[in-house]
C-alpha cells in the first residue's frame, strides 16, 4: 500500500474532503487517478468514481455489477473496505 497526495476533491455523498489516495499493489506509486477510476470515500465508505473535477460520485448498481463481472477481486476488496469504513464512521457518530 502506498499513499499519493492529490488535488482536493469532495465526496458527493457526504461532503468529505478527498486529498489522498491509497493504492494497492496493482497501482504504481505516484499514480494520479483519472476520471471514472473507482474510489472509496474514507469518511463515509461510499464506493464511487472520480468525476472530471476529482470528486467522488457514488456508483449505481450497474457500475457495481460491471465491476463485479470484470474484476471480482477488486470488487470484493472495495466492498470489504467500504463496510469497514462505514462501521468506523458509525462508531464515531455513536451509532454502534
Amino acid at each position: 500500500m502506498h499513499k499519493t497526495n492529490i488535488m482536493a476533491g469532495i465526496c458527493k455523498a457526504c461532503g468529505g474532503t478527498i486529498d489522498v489516495i491509497i493504492g494497492n499493489g496493482d497501482v504504481p506509486q505516484g499514480h494520479v487517478p483519472s476520471p471514472s477510476d473507482f474510489a472509496i470515500c474514507n469518511s463515509c465508505g461510499v464506493i464511487g468514481n472520480f468525476d472530471k473535477d476529482m470528486n467522488i460520485v457514488e456508483c449505481n448498481d450497474d457500475d457495481l455489477d460491471k465491476l463485479m463481472d470484470e474484476n471480482p477481486e477488486m470488487y470484493i476488496q472495495m466492498y470489504s473496505a467500504s463496510i469497514l469504513i462505514k462501521k468506523i464512521a458509525a462508531m464515531r457518530k455513536g451509532k454502534m
